[in-house]
Formats: C-alpha cells, sequence, structure tokens
C-alpha cells in the first residue's frame, strides 16, 4: 500500500529540510571563507551591514540590521577590531555611542568576498533551472514575508 502523506507529515518534511539547507549553506559557506579570504561568515554579514548603514554605523544599527543581540555583535566586532577588518570611535558628544567603521583590509576581504559567495551560491543551485530558481526566491519570499509579520505582531503584543 502506497504511503500517503498527511499535510502534518510534508510540513515536518519542509521544515527538516528547510532548517537542514540553511544550517548547512551557513556552514559550507563559514567554511570556504575562511579557507580562501579568512574571515567568518558572520563576520562578512557585520562587513556588509556596515557598508549599508554607512561609517556611521552603531553596535545597535548592526545588530538590528543582523537581528541579533547588542552582545554579540559587540563580542564579534572586537575580534574584528583585533584582525584589523573595522575600526571603533566613541562619540565625543555622548562616550555610550561608538561608531563602527570598515577598515581598508575589511573592504579588501569585503570585496574578496562578495565574489567568492557569488560563486558559491551558483555552485549550490546548480542542479536547479532558472525556472526553479525563479519559484524557490518566490515561496520562500511568501514564507519570509509572512513570518516577518507573525514576528513583528509578537514583538508589538
Amino acid at each position: 500500500m502506497k504511503h500517503n502523506p498527511t499535510v502534518n507529515d510534508a510540513r515536518h518534511h519542509f521544515w527538516g529540510i528547510f532548517h537542514r539547507a540553511s544550517d548547512l549553506t551557513e556552514r559550507y559557506m563559514d567554511a570556504v571563507l575562511i579557507k580562501e579570504v579568512g574571515v567568518t561568515y558572520q563576520q562578512f554579514l557585520v562587513m556588509m551591514a556596515i557598508d549599508t548603514i554607512g561609517n556611521k554605523a552603531t553596535v545597535g544599527d548592526i545588530a538590528e540590521r543582523l537581528d541579533r543581540t547588542q552582545n554579540t555583535i559587540s563580542v564579534l566586532l572586537e575580534r574584528m577590531k583585533r584582525d584589523g577588518l573595522i575600526r571603533k570611535a566613541r562619540n565625543m558628544t555622548d562616550r555610550r555611542m561608538v561608531r563602527v567603521a570598515v577598515t581598508d583590509k575589511g573592504k579588501e576581504k569585503l570585496m574578496e568576498t562578495f565574489g567568492i559567495g557569488a560563486k558559491i551560491f551558483d555552485d549550490l543551485l546548480q542542479p536547479l533551472s532558472e525556472e526553479d530558481i525563479s519559484t524557490l526566491i518566490t515561496l520562500l519570499g511568501k514564507v519570509e514575508q509572512f513570518a516577518t509579520e507573525k514576528f513583528m505582531a509578537l514583538k508589538i503584543a
């Protein structure tokens, strides 16, 4: 007798695949970036966030952009500062506020990482047709949008 999965089975199957694909993609990206450029995936994301926000970025700005805690970002920034990827400067009028900027070395690493990141995603998407990729983007976009709405409603409540 052929097994027909219930909707519940399909949802659990989706969640398992979604979670493993996301986790493995991040771990693969991390391993390749460390090997090729010498930065972690999280460091890349922080530098991208600073680049997007601009050189007036604060720890809070970066944390908000990456949906991380300020403490998590602060620890990461200390390591990145030690490695010469970013610089930090205290605001002279409000000593509690710290501005963060990407150094020239960090900008070089960021540019290298963009190219490698594109190649990684090209490699990972290789088994899919252009139509498959378009469908995947559309469907995951819908899941992301709905999850964002649900999450924001929780934060407001």
